[in-house]
């Protein structure tokens, strides 16, 4: 003791636990194991034996009934035909009244297995498999039948009965009633203790008699066990779980033998805590004996690890506060060197874990405002981009300033032509905000009077500002207003809450910028609009006028001298008039073209109707194919661009005739001109002053298509646009 108690704290506690159940495992393995072992062995063994001498001792009964049988076969003529004679009646029925084995009496069976005796059998015909081997002339014993006709359980004994010659004419068979119990009283014997039980099966496993009365007429409660040694006829023992319902349950041990006289076999057991109780009487003797041992060892660590045991629960209890995420509390010092220095560790690592988890709950923060600020910017900068309307994008600022600062009310106000403030939009409770119809309150207070931004505001209600912060709307150095957030309650906003506001101000600043870029894009195409109508007045109608101008001048001069020549003159100027009042109502039309109500090809129908009608020429509209879901844009730049086309041909062409064919082919709308005039040198034209071919390839741009023309001098004239449509505008309209 003195030695182990100058070894480590540790050792000491090994050595002793090891030694105790060092202890335990030898005493078991030298005392219980062979001595278990081998009185397992030999009452199998003894099981196994006594059911082999119960089968031989089954094997002798059975074999002095098939002798009887035999004796009482000789007594039988060969040609008993229809039946047995009269003496042979008198001997079977003195047999019957000493029936031993035979409780059911004796039947005899014709050639064909016919029952001719008694009479209560007569007529019928047994066709079990067994029965036939006793009719082809060797002794036999069959398994579980019905007789007829109350159907009652019986098995038959069977002997050939032969004539003067040897060849079997019929069986003489011995009946064994199984609802009596001639065959449970030889097996009972074997039927040990309180669950012992003994059985005999046929062939197909089926129990004749039984110690147990449900399991007759039945698979037993063995069936798998049974079964397997039957088809083999051999004899084991083994375990086996009891079956019932189909469901196993405890186990048993059962030996099994099988008879020589017929397929039948003979099995007894007990379930197998009854059969091996002695030997687990046994087994708790050295388990008790090994728990003792246990025990001893045990109390030996226990009382040499005393001393830490109480430290090391409340380390352990720190232990698991820290796990639950207790990084609070410090961990107080111990006493001892082991201990101390236990104590001392968990410490430090708690130390460490509780400023890791600030650091990294401070970033997590961090990232979720960070993610919260950027969703919020992108949702602005895509409503900035899609939405028309800068009151609804300056709704959504105000609403991502409110959520994101954690504010209660938050406004964006606008400075206006006259530089006075005027509410651009507002998100929080009604009550907090004051405003009014008389545009006066926005008078009150100037941009530059005392109002100082971040300490007032002028639409929101004092209440609502005990914390207020301000940002300015600036495009560019411009200041365009103000945005502010304010909290009912006292809690200063940070560093970060006043630039993401800053941020959030200078996106209203832009939302706002690009309405107002918006508004002068529109006012430029106005004013592109009109460049191309004064192009396209310079290039037609203009000069008609300026020639229908001169030709009147003319008119005078000839009026005096030469009246006919003038008369023919002002007729050729009222028709050059009438093609000029003709072109003006053409590009009229032109500038109102068909709503959304008609379709595109009824539009550009109408174009060459109208131009039919306005020109006299003949013209021809194809359709080459079905026509796609555009825009409404698109359908005016094409409708433009038809009118151009055909108005080209009745200024240049002088054509005799004139093509126009539209439809969607190879995955894109085509509108084709052609005409038999005499055609142009398109390089030339190109060059030229003139806005026309300019305005339609502009135009063909704009529409997202390509304008070609295919002309030569002298071989007419073709003016086509092309437009891609995507696979799922294909359909046709």
């Amino acid at each position: 003791m003195a030695i182990l108690t100058r070894l480590p704290l540790q050792r000491r506690i090994m050595l002793l636990v090891s030694g105790g159940l060092g202890l335990t495992l030898l005493a078991a393995a030298l005392i219980g194991l062979p001595v278990i072992a081998q009185s397992t062995d030999r009452i199998l063994e003894e099981r196994l034996v006594l059911a082999r001498m119960q089968a031989a001792h089954l094997d002798e009964r059975l074999g002095v009934a098939v002798a009887r049988l035999e004796g009482l076969a000789s007594t039988i003529p060969g040609d008993f035909a229809p039946g047995p004679t009269t003496r042979a009646r008198a001997l079977l029925e003195a047999s019957a009244a000493r029936p031993g084995l035979f409780s059911g009496g004796f039947i005899v069976l014709d050639a064909v297995g016919r029952a001719v005796w008694p009479e209560r059998y007569s007529g019928i015909v047994f066709t079990d498999p067994v029965m036939q081997v006793a009719l082809g002339g060797r002794p036999v014993v069959s398994g579980l039948l019905h007789f007829p006709p109350e159907g009652y359980p019986a098995v038959v004994m069977l002997v050939p009965l032969q004539n003067a010659t040897g060849a079997s004419v019929g069986a003489l068979g011995g009946i064994i009633d199984l609802r009596q119990d001639t065959l449970t009283q030889l097996i009972a014997p074997l039927a040990f203790g309180r669950t012992g039980h003994a059985v005999i099966v046929d062939r197909n496993g089926i129990v004749l008699a039984g110690t147990e009365v449900h399991e007759r007429f039945t698979r037993g409660e063995h069936p798998d066990f049974f079964g397997a040694l039957i088809s083999t006829r051999r004899a084991n023992i083994g375990r086996t779980p009891e079956v019932e319902d189909g469901v196993a349950k405890e186990m048993h041990v059962m030996a099994f033998a099988p008879l020589a006289a017929g397929s039948w076999g003979l099995g007894f057991g007990q379930s197998e805590w009854e059969v091996f109780q002695h030997e687990r009487h046994l087994q708790r003797q050295i388990l008790l004996l090994g728990l003792g041992l246990l025990a001893v060892g045990i109390w030996f660590g226990w009382r040499d690890a005393g001393v830490i045991t109480a430290p090391l629960r409340r380390l352990t209890g720190v232990a698991q506060r820290i796990a639950r995420g207790d990084l609070e509390s410090p961990i107080p010092p111990e006493a001892g060197h082991e201990v101390g220095l236990l104590a001392g560790a968990l410490e430090t690592m708690r130390d460490s874990l509780q400023r890791t988890r600030a650091e990294l709950q401070h970033r997590a923060d961090v990232i979720a405002r960070k993610e919260r600020e950027a969703r919020a910017l992108y949702d602005v900068s895509r409503a900035i981009l899609s939405e028309p309307d800068v009151t609804a994008v300056l709704s959504t600022i105000a609403s991502s300033a409110r959520s994101l600062l954690g504010s209660d009310v938050s406004a964006v106000c606008l400075r206006n032509a006259e530089s006075r403030l005027v509410p651009g939009a507002f998100d929080g409770p009604a009550e907090a905000f004051q405003w009014g119809d008389d545009p006066a309150a926005c008078e009150q207070l100037a941009p530059d009077g005392g109002w100082q931004p971040g300490r007032e505001c002028l639409f929101i209600r004092g209440e609502f500002r005990q914390m207020h912060v301000t940002a300015t709307l600036r495009a560019g150095d411009r200041l365009v207003g103000y945005m502010c957030v304010g909290r009912a309650q006292p809690g200063a906003f940070k560093e970060e809450d006043a630039g993401l506001l800053t941020a959030l101000a200078s996106l209203a600043a832009i939302a706002i910028e690009s309405a107002q870029l918006r508004e002068r894009v529109q006012h430029l195409a106005v004013l592109e609009e009109r460049e191309r109508i004064g192009r396209d007045l310079h290039d037609s109608i203009i000069q008609s006028l300026y020639g229908i101008s001169l030709s009147l001048e003319h008119c005078q001069q000839l009026i005096a001298s030469r009246s006919g020549q003038a008369v023919a003159r002002l007729d050729g100027v009222i028709e050059a008039l009438t093609r000029v009042i003709q072109e003006i109502r053409s590009y009229v039309m032109g500038l109102h073209p068909a709503g959304e109500e008609e379709s595109l090809e009824a539009a550009l129908l109408r174009i060459v109707e109208e131009f039919r009608v306005n020109t006299l020429l003949p013209v021809e509209f194809q359709r080459a194919g079905g026509y796609p879901r555009l825009s409404r844009e698109q359908r005016v730049h094409l409708q433009l661009l038809l009118r151009e086309a055909l108005a080209n041909v009745a200024r240049h062409a002088g054509a005799g005739r004139v093509v126009v064919k539209a439809g969607t082919q190879d995955g894109e709308f085509q509108l084709a001109v052609t005409d038999d005039g005499p055609g142009f040198d398109l390089e030339a034209a190109s060059r030229g002053d003139g806005l026309g071919l300019r305005t339609m390839v502009e135009r063909s741009r704009r529409l997202g298509g390509r304008l070609h023309i295919d002309t030569l001098p002298g071989g007419g004239t073709t003016v086509e646009v092309r437009l891609a449509v995507p696979a799922e505008e294909k359909a046709v309209r």
